[in-house]
This record gives structure tokens, sequence and C-alpha cells, in this order.
């Protein structure tokens, strides 16, 4: 939709630069997310979910800003 020109979109810079008929604008405040992973009890979880659940955790220690 945002390439016919019918939206707009927040992406990261790594996944915006597939498409060469975006045009990035870089926002003046940074865009904070929260993510949720709803999961049964951690000894119940297979080890597919475990492995989600320990890349998304790594992932924010990762874009946590450091002070």
């Amino acid at each position: 939709m945002v390439a016919n020109g019918l939206g707009t979109a927040f992406m990261p810079p790594s996944e915006a630069r597939r498409f060469s008929v975006l045009r990035p604008i870089e926002l003046t405040d940074p865009v904070l997310w929260r993510v949720y992973l709803a999961s049964p009890p951690a000894n119940q979880m297979t080890p597919a979910a475990t492995r989600l659940a320990e890349t998304l955790l790594a992932a924010a220690d990762r874009a946590r800003p450091s002070d």
C-alpha cells in the first residue's frame, strides 16, 4: 500500500532498504515498542517457544539504551 501511495509505515531502516521505491523519513523522537510473548509456564514451553523467548529477551537487552 505504501509503494502505491496509499499509506505510510513504520519500519526499521534495515527492512526499508529492501524497497527502493520507499522514501525514508527519520523521526525526530525515537519510537519505543513493547513486545509481549504469551506462553504457557516455562516448564511447559516447547523448545521452539523457549528459543523464541530467549531471542526476544536478547534483542530487548541489545536495544535497551545504555546510561
